[in-house]
Protein backbone atom coordinates (compact mmCIF):
# COMPACT_ATOMS: atom_id res chain seq x y z
CA UNK A 1 0.00 0.00 0.00
CA UNK A 2 1.23 3.68 -0.87
CA UNK A 3 1.41 6.40 1.56
CA UNK A 4 -1.29 8.06 0.00
CA UNK A 5 -3.52 4.68 0.56
CA UNK A 6 -2.42 4.28 4.13
CA UNK A 7 -3.04 7.99 4.53
CA UNK A 8 -6.78 7.36 3.79
CA UNK A 9 -7.23 4.37 5.62
CA UNK A 10 -6.09 6.03 8.57
CA UNK A 11 -8.98 8.86 8.46
CA UNK A 12 -11.62 6.59 7.35
CA UNK A 13 -10.77 4.36 10.69
CA UNK A 14 -10.68 7.64 12.93
CA UNK A 15 -13.71 9.16 11.10
CA UNK A 16 -15.68 5.77 11.73
CA UNK A 17 -14.38 5.66 15.30
CA UNK A 18 -15.96 9.23 16.24
CA UNK A 19 -19.22 8.36 14.71
CA UNK A 20 -19.74 5.37 16.96
CA UNK A 21 -19.02 7.06 19.97
CA UNK A 22 -21.59 9.31 19.47
CA UNK A 23 -24.45 6.65 19.26
CA UNK A 24 -23.10 5.90 23.22
CA UNK A 25 -26.17 7.11 25.50
CA UNK A 26 -26.52 8.06 29.32
CA UNK A 27 -23.42 5.55 31.34
CA UNK A 28 -22.03 4.46 27.84
CA UNK A 29 -25.21 2.68 26.92
CA UNK A 30 -26.17 2.15 23.45
CA UNK A 31 -29.51 4.85 22.44
CA UNK A 32 -32.29 3.43 20.94
CA UNK A 33 -32.44 3.82 17.46
CA UNK A 34 -35.20 5.60 17.26
CA UNK A 35 -33.26 8.33 19.90
CA UNK A 36 -30.14 8.12 16.70
CA UNK A 37 -32.09 8.83 13.51
CA UNK A 38 -31.13 12.16 11.36
CA UNK A 39 -33.86 13.74 13.45
CA UNK A 40 -32.42 13.15 16.51
CA UNK A 41 -31.95 16.27 17.61
CA UNK A 42 -36.12 17.29 16.29
CA UNK A 43 -39.26 17.36 17.79
CA UNK A 44 -40.66 14.05 17.13
CA UNK A 45 -44.84 14.24 17.96
CA UNK A 46 -47.11 16.32 16.44
CA UNK A 47 -47.04 18.70 19.78
CA UNK A 48 -43.89 19.92 18.95
CA UNK A 49 -42.32 17.50 21.75
CA UNK A 50 -39.41 15.25 21.32
CA UNK A 51 -41.08 12.54 23.84
CA UNK A 52 -44.28 10.97 22.41
CA UNK A 53 -45.57 9.89 26.09
CA UNK A 54 -44.13 9.10 29.23
CA UNK A 55 -45.04 5.64 29.59
CA UNK A 56 -43.40 3.80 26.85
CA UNK A 57 -46.48 1.13 26.24
CA UNK A 58 -48.82 4.10 25.51
CA UNK A 59 -47.41 5.46 22.40
CA UNK A 60 -44.54 4.88 19.41
CA UNK A 61 -41.11 5.57 20.36
CA UNK A 62 -39.86 7.27 21.81
CA UNK A 63 -41.53 7.02 24.87
CA UNK A 64 -39.33 9.05 28.24
CA UNK A 65 -39.53 6.13 30.96
CA UNK A 66 -37.83 3.94 28.28
CA UNK A 67 -35.56 6.37 27.54
CA UNK A 68 -31.70 5.59 27.60
CA UNK A 69 -31.16 9.33 26.60
CA UNK A 70 -32.88 10.89 29.82
CA UNK A 71 -32.86 9.26 32.60
CA UNK A 72 -35.32 9.58 35.79
CA UNK A 73 -33.12 10.99 38.88
CA UNK A 74 -30.60 12.23 36.97
CA UNK A 75 -32.61 14.51 34.04
CA UNK A 76 -36.02 14.85 35.85
CA UNK A 77 -37.48 14.43 38.99
CA UNK A 78 -40.74 13.00 40.43
CA UNK A 79 -42.37 13.83 43.34
CA UNK A 80 -45.88 12.61 44.60
CA UNK A 81 -48.01 13.14 48.09
CA UNK A 82 -51.19 11.51 48.16
CA UNK A 83 -52.42 13.90 51.00
CA UNK A 84 -56.02 11.69 50.75
CA UNK A 85 -57.66 15.05 49.93
CA UNK A 86 -60.70 15.59 47.35
CA UNK A 87 -58.24 17.42 45.33
CA UNK A 88 -54.99 17.20 43.35
CA UNK A 89 -52.37 19.87 41.99
CA UNK A 90 -50.44 18.98 39.38
CA UNK A 91 -47.07 20.57 37.29
CA UNK A 92 -46.34 18.47 34.75
CA UNK A 93 -43.96 20.75 33.12
CA UNK A 94 -42.19 21.30 36.26
CA UNK A 95 -38.45 22.58 37.13
CA UNK A 96 -36.88 24.30 34.51
CA UNK A 97 -39.61 23.28 31.68
CA UNK A 98 -41.39 25.84 32.81
CA UNK A 99 -40.34 28.34 35.36
CA UNK A 100 -41.81 28.26 39.03
CA UNK A 101 -44.31 25.82 37.89
CA UNK A 102 -43.08 23.27 40.24
CA UNK A 103 -42.51 25.35 42.86
CA UNK A 104 -46.20 26.77 42.64
CA UNK A 105 -47.81 23.74 42.70
CA UNK A 106 -45.74 22.98 45.73
CA UNK A 107 -46.99 25.88 47.47
CA UNK A 108 -50.38 25.29 46.62
CA UNK A 109 -50.31 21.44 48.16
CA UNK A 110 -48.52 22.93 51.25
CA UNK A 111 -51.20 25.87 51.44
CA UNK A 112 -54.60 23.99 50.78
CA UNK A 113 -53.35 20.50 51.71
CA UNK A 114 -53.90 19.12 48.57
CA UNK A 115 -52.66 16.04 46.98
CA UNK A 116 -49.35 16.77 44.37
CA UNK A 117 -47.79 15.16 41.69
CA UNK A 118 -44.94 17.10 40.27
CA UNK A 119 -42.54 16.85 37.46
CA UNK A 120 -39.24 18.65 37.04
CA UNK A 121 -36.84 18.42 34.37
CA UNK A 122 -33.39 19.30 34.91
CA UNK A 123 -31.64 17.70 32.06
CA UNK A 124 -27.62 16.83 31.92
CA UNK A 125 -25.66 17.66 28.87
CA UNK A 126 -26.20 13.75 27.88
CA UNK A 127 -29.98 14.27 27.91
CA UNK A 128 -30.51 17.60 26.26
CA UNK A 129 -28.21 17.87 23.37
CA UNK A 130 -28.59 20.62 21.07
CA UNK A 131 -31.87 21.49 23.09
CA UNK A 132 -33.52 22.67 26.47
CA UNK A 133 -35.66 21.17 29.18
CA UNK A 134 -38.68 22.58 27.58
CA UNK A 135 -37.66 21.19 24.24
CA UNK A 136 -36.54 18.04 24.77
CA UNK A 137 -38.78 17.00 28.30
CA UNK A 138 -41.74 18.51 27.68
CA UNK A 139 -44.84 16.06 26.90
CA UNK A 140 -48.28 17.64 26.05
CA UNK A 141 -50.56 17.14 28.55
CA UNK A 142 -52.68 15.12 26.78
CA UNK A 143 -49.63 12.63 26.18
CA UNK A 144 -48.25 12.77 29.26
CA UNK A 145 -49.21 9.64 30.72
CA UNK A 146 -46.78 8.54 33.38
CA UNK A 147 -49.11 5.86 35.23
CA UNK A 148 -48.28 6.90 38.77
CA UNK A 149 -49.90 10.30 37.89
CA UNK A 150 -52.99 8.55 36.29
CA UNK A 151 -53.45 6.86 38.91
CA UNK A 152 -53.18 9.62 41.69
CA UNK A 153 -55.62 11.73 39.50
CA UNK A 154 -57.89 9.04 38.81
CA UNK A 155 -58.24 8.21 42.98
CA UNK A 156 -59.39 12.43 43.08
CA UNK A 157 -62.93 13.88 42.62
CA UNK A 158 -61.03 17.14 41.66
CA UNK A 159 -57.82 18.18 39.62
CA UNK A 160 -55.78 21.66 39.18
CA UNK A 161 -52.74 21.79 37.17
CA UNK A 162 -49.92 24.33 37.22
CA UNK A 163 -49.02 25.39 33.52
CA UNK A 164 -47.00 28.83 32.53
CA UNK A 165 -47.92 30.14 28.91
CA UNK A 166 -44.58 31.59 26.91
CA UNK A 167 -43.76 35.42 27.05
CA UNK A 168 -44.29 36.03 23.40
CA UNK A 169 -47.45 35.84 23.51
CA UNK A 170 -47.34 39.67 24.61
CA UNK A 171 -50.31 39.22 27.67
CA UNK A 172 -50.35 40.78 30.21
CA UNK A 173 -48.98 39.82 33.65
CA UNK A 174 -52.43 39.57 35.24
CA UNK A 175 -53.40 37.52 32.48
CA UNK A 176 -54.85 33.98 33.56
CA UNK A 177 -55.72 31.37 30.71
CA UNK A 178 -58.42 29.64 32.77
CA UNK A 179 -59.07 26.26 30.98
CA UNK A 180 -59.67 22.00 31.69
CA UNK A 181 -63.14 20.43 31.08
CA UNK A 182 -64.86 20.99 33.87
CA UNK A 183 -66.58 24.08 33.39
CA UNK A 184 -68.20 24.45 36.26
CA UNK A 185 -64.90 25.04 37.85
CA UNK A 186 -63.58 27.04 34.99
CA UNK A 187 -66.46 29.60 35.77
CA UNK A 188 -66.10 29.25 40.00
CA UNK A 189 -62.68 29.93 39.51
CA UNK A 190 -63.33 32.83 37.28
CA UNK A 191 -65.91 34.19 39.36
CA UNK A 192 -63.94 33.97 42.59
CA UNK A 193 -60.85 36.12 41.14
CA UNK A 194 -63.20 38.57 39.31
CA UNK A 195 -64.91 38.85 43.19
CA UNK A 196 -61.47 39.65 45.00
CA UNK A 197 -58.85 40.99 42.23
CA UNK A 198 -59.91 44.83 43.52
CA UNK A 199 -57.54 43.74 46.68
CA UNK A 200 -54.36 43.57 44.42
CA UNK A 201 -53.76 46.95 42.94
CA UNK A 202 -49.94 46.56 41.38
CA UNK A 203 -51.11 45.05 38.00
CA UNK A 204 -54.63 43.89 37.05
CA UNK A 205 -55.76 40.69 37.27
CA UNK A 206 -57.23 39.03 34.31
CA UNK A 207 -59.00 35.94 34.22
CA UNK A 208 -60.41 34.67 30.84
CA UNK A 209 -62.48 31.36 29.83
CA UNK A 210 -59.69 29.95 27.58
CA UNK A 211 -61.92 27.50 26.04
CA UNK A 212 -64.55 30.81 24.86
CA UNK A 213 -62.44 34.05 24.73
CA UNK A 214 -61.73 35.16 21.57
CA UNK A 215 -57.93 36.51 21.65
CA UNK A 216 -57.38 40.48 22.18
CA UNK A 217 -53.96 42.48 22.80
CA UNK A 218 -53.03 41.04 26.27
CA UNK A 219 -55.02 38.22 26.37
CA UNK A 220 -54.73 35.85 24.01
CA UNK A 221 -55.32 31.66 24.88
CA UNK A 222 -55.38 30.74 22.07
CA UNK A 223 -54.34 26.49 21.78
CA UNK A 224 -54.35 26.43 25.70
CA UNK A 225 -57.60 25.44 26.86
CA UNK A 226 -56.94 22.11 28.62
CA UNK A 227 -60.09 20.67 27.19
CA UNK A 228 -58.92 17.27 25.75
CA UNK A 229 -60.42 14.38 27.49
CA UNK A 230 -57.17 13.07 27.20
CA UNK A 231 -55.06 15.81 29.24
CA UNK A 232 -54.26 14.83 32.71
CA UNK A 233 -55.89 16.73 35.14
CA UNK A 234 -59.18 15.53 33.20
CA UNK A 235 -58.40 12.34 34.35
CA UNK A 236 -60.74 12.27 37.54
CA UNK A 237 -62.20 10.27 39.58
CA UNK A 238 -65.76 11.00 37.87
CA UNK A 239 -64.66 12.05 34.67
CA UNK A 240 -66.13 15.42 34.91
CA UNK A 241 -62.40 16.81 34.29
CA UNK A 242 -60.04 18.85 36.20
CA UNK A 243 -59.33 22.74 36.05
CA UNK A 244 -56.13 23.80 33.99
CA UNK A 245 -54.76 27.30 34.61
CA UNK A 246 -52.14 28.81 32.29
CA UNK A 247 -50.01 31.64 34.29
CA UNK A 248 -47.26 34.24 32.90
CA UNK A 249 -44.06 34.02 34.59
CA UNK A 250 -44.21 37.06 36.11
CA UNK A 251 -47.57 36.13 38.15
CA UNK A 252 -45.81 32.60 39.38
CA UNK A 253 -43.05 34.51 40.53
CA UNK A 254 -44.93 37.12 42.36
CA UNK A 255 -47.03 34.69 44.36
CA UNK A 256 -43.96 33.02 45.44
CA UNK A 257 -42.07 36.17 46.66
CA UNK A 258 -41.74 36.44 49.87
CA UNK A 259 -42.95 40.27 50.21
CA UNK A 260 -45.61 41.94 51.66
CA UNK A 261 -46.37 43.57 48.54
CA UNK A 262 -47.56 40.23 47.33
CA UNK A 263 -49.70 39.41 50.11
CA UNK A 264 -52.75 40.64 48.43
CA UNK A 265 -52.27 38.53 45.17
CA UNK A 266 -51.57 35.30 47.21
CA UNK A 267 -55.26 36.17 49.13
CA UNK A 268 -56.72 36.77 45.56
CA UNK A 269 -55.06 33.15 44.19
CA UNK A 270 -55.34 31.17 46.96
CA UNK A 271 -58.79 32.51 47.80
CA UNK A 272 -60.36 31.96 44.59
CA UNK A 273 -59.14 28.78 44.01
CA UNK A 274 -60.08 27.13 47.47
CA UNK A 275 -63.58 28.58 46.55
CA UNK A 276 -63.83 26.99 43.35
CA UNK A 277 -62.80 23.63 44.68
CA UNK A 278 -65.12 23.42 47.26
Amino acid sequence: MNAKGLLALVVVTVVGCGNADEQLGAEGEAAKPSELDSSAEELSSDEGDYYNCFAGSGCASPALSTSTRCLKGRDYKVTVNDAQSDVVVLSIHGGLIEPNSSELAQAISSKLHYSLYDFAAHGTAACLGTLNDFNRLHITAANFDDPTAVRLVGRHKKAVAIHGYNDSRGNDPGTLCVGGSNAKLVQAFIAAVNQRKSRFTLYSLRPIDAATATASRGADCTGITGTARANLVNRTLDGAGGLQLEMSDAIKADLLNPSTRYDALRTVFYGALSAAMN
